[in-house]
């Protein structure tokens, strides 16, 4: 009886842990920017309270990819990659397992 319960036991332990796991990979995302500017950028996907940066260099009609991406709200930043350029950013919320493509458009005059 004892060696039952054990088995069972073990059993539902792998499920939890089986369904656990899938449900971490459904928590992320993938965002793609998109350069249309017609200038190269530099770019950064941020959210939460992030210490680090990713900052990349995209070249016009480039992109880049930035993956494993916590679901939630995010900040897609950009500015052109020259001086007297300043930052702008753009807040979006992520879906679990979403691509959302970011498309950067040529600044308005």
């Amino acid at each position: 009886m004892l060696k039952r319960v054990l088995m069972l036991a073990a059993a539902f332990g792998f499920l939890f842990v089986l369904s656990g796991c899938e449900k971490d990979e459904e928590e992320f995302g993938t965002v793609v920017v998109i350069n249309e500017t017609g200038f190269s950028i530099i770019t950064d996907v941020r959210w939460g309270d992030m210490d680090e940066n990713d900052p990349r260099v995209i070249n016009d009609g480039d992109q880049t990819t930035y993956e494993s991406i916590p679901a939630g709200d995010i900040t897609v930043w950009g500015k052109i990659d020259e001086d007297g350029f300043g930052w702008a950013s753009f807040d979006v919320t992520l879906e679990p397992d979403q691509t959302f493509n970011f498309t950067w458009n040529p600044p308005a005059d």
